[in-house]
């Protein structure tokens, strides 16, 4: 075998190494099903930016955004989603505890082009102003985020023990202490949700399979809005083929916790919320 050139070594940084303990351990401990959900949102999509329109508040409301409160509304019809689990595998006891603030954690990608979580909490008591300004506010504390700095701020002994605690559900962040938040660079949230389509708005493809983080119980990941032909029903209520606006959504969830029953009232309430675009002026 002839010998390799190596063009860089980078060592893994300090929020690296906690990404890649928790994904590991997510998938040795988690029974992952995934579920692919491609609906129609055309309609959706033209009301929202006739409201646009309409509405100078909402003119610089984003997708990203829109999206978040849809998720957030679809939460409320199923709580479950919204859950954290403790489970000891030795014992096969477990607890799933549904919690009523839905905190979203979201991948962000920084203008250095490395990733960083942020929390949203309490999205649930939001509308979309508020959701949109909240993120518009966040994206400009982030841009100025020296990232060196920030990853020297953690400590560079990460606490596994602790780690694995909030793995298993057994420790609680909210208890936690400021030294111990120095060796752990994350929030825990209730539940993850990643636009996936923001990386890169010309993608044709879509991620069919997410990380659930422990101990959250699921994670929903959306992707670039394609147009494919469909059926769809016209202005005379007959069936017709057209080109569509199709939004991927990936939805993951820990079978430990949840049972696919559990999702449906969530896709229900999107399909809902989808067929009756003029919804969006309640949000």
């Amino acid at each position: 075998m002839s010998k390799l050139t190596i063009n860089n070594i980078e060592k893994f940084s300090v929020e690296r190494k906690v990404i890649s303990y928790m994904t590991t351990k997510s998938w040795q401990t988690i029974p992952h099903v995934s579920y692919m959900y491609e609906p129609d949102v055309t309609d959706f999509i033209d009301e929202f930016k006739k409201l646009r329109i309409e509405d100078s508040s909402l003119k610089n409301v984003s997708i990203n955004s829109l999206m978040l409160k849809v998720f957030s509304e679809g939460l409320k019809f199923a709580p479950k989603l919204n859950s954290h689990l403790s489970y000891n595998q030795s014992t096969g006891e477990g607890e799933i505890r549904t919690i009523k603030d839905i905190n979203v954690n979201m991948p962000w990608i920084l203008p250095s082009g490395k990733m960083m979580t942020i929390s949203i909490n309490n999205i649930e008591e939001m509308s979309l102003y508020e959701i949109n300004k909240h993120i518009k506010d966040l994206g400009e504390k982030i841009s100025n985020i020296d990232t060196q700095s920030l990853s020297k701020s953690f400590s560079d002994k990460i606490n596994y023990s602790i780690i694995d605690r909030i793995i298993s559900g057994e420790y609680q962040m909210s208890e936690d202490n400021s030294q111990n938040k120095s060796k752990i660079p994350l929030e825990i949230g209730t539940i993850t949700i990643s636009n996936i389509g923001s990386t890169y708005r010309e993608q044709k493809g879509a991620i069919a399979m997410l990380d659930i983080i422990p101990p959250q119980v699921c994670v929903i990941g959306f992707g670039a809005i394609l147009e494919k032909p469909g059926v769809y029903i016209d202005e005379n209520g007959d069936k017709s083929i057209g080109i569509r606006k199709i939004l991927p959504i990936c939805l993951a969830f820990d079978h430990r916790a949840l049972d696919f029953g559990e999702v449906i009232p969530f896709i229900k309430k999107l399909d809902s919320i989808f067929e009756h675009p003029s919804i969006i002026k309640d949000f």
